[in-house]
C-alpha cells in the first residue's frame, strides 16, 4: 500500500497540438525515430510555453536536446523531419547561431477542414438559438397566462429576428 501524498498546487499546463502528435505517429515509420520525434515535439512546445505561449522562438539544437535527453545531432535530424511534415518552420541563421522555430497548426489526415460557409451557418444557428431563448424568456403573449410565455414557432421567430436584424445577443443583455 502506498502512502497518501499531498495534493500539488495548481501549476501551468503545457498545451500540445494533438494534430501534430497524430501526424508524427502516422508518418514516422521507425519506432526509434517516432519516439525521438515525439520528444522533440514535446520539447518545442515546452519552450514555447515557457516563453508565455509564443509560437515563434529561437533555440539551439543542444538546448532542445537537453530538454528531451537527446543529442544535438539527433534533434537536428528530427526538427528537419518535423519541418518536412509541416509541423514547424525553421529559419537558420549564419555562423551557427540558434535557429528560429515556428510551431505551425497542422491538419491531420483524419481531421476535416470546415469551410467558411459551414462556420457562418453554425454561428447563425447559435445566434438564433440564443436569441430565441432570450425572446422566449422575456416576451409575453396576450394568449399566455400572466407570468408565462406562449409557445413560439421557431420558423416564425427566426423570421421575426431577421426582420428586426437582431445580431448576437450577449449574455449580459436583458431585453
Amino acid at each position: 500500500m502506498t502512502k497518501p501524498c499531498k495534493p500539488i498546487a495548481p501549476e501551468p499546463y503545457l498545451k500540445i497540438l494533438k494534430s501534430g502528435l497524430r501526424k508524427i505517429r502516422e508518418r514516422v515509420d521507425s519506432q526509434k525515430d517516432r519516439a525521438s520525434s515525439l520528444l522533440v515535439w514535446l520539447a518545442l512546445h515546452e519552450i514555447a510555453s515557457n516563453k508565455r505561449g509564443v509560437t515563434t522562438f529561437t533555440a539551439t539544437h543542444d538546448y532542445i536536446g537537453s530538454l528531451c535527453s537527446l543529442s544535438g545531432r539527433t534533434v537536428q535530424k528530427r526538427v528537419h523531419d518535423l519541418a518536412e511534415m509541416g509541423l514547424i518552420s525553421i529559419v537558420t541563421f549564419p555562423m551557427r547561431a540558434p535557429c528560429q522555430y515556428t510551431i505551425c497548426r497542422s491538419e491531420s489526415s483524419s481531421e476535416r477542414k470546415e469551410s467558411n460557409s459551414e462556420r457562418s451557418e453554425r454561428a447563425e444557428n447559435l445566434t438564433f438559438r440564443h436569441s430565441s431563448k432570450v425572446i422566449g424568456k422575456y416576451k409575453e403573449s396576450a394568449n399566455a397566462p400572466e407570468g408565462k410565455t406562449a409557445p413560439v414557432n421557431p420558423e416564425e421567430l427566426k423570421a421575426r429576428l431577421r426582420a428586426l436584424k437582431i445580431g448576437p445577443v450577449k449574455p449580459k443583455e436583458v431585453l
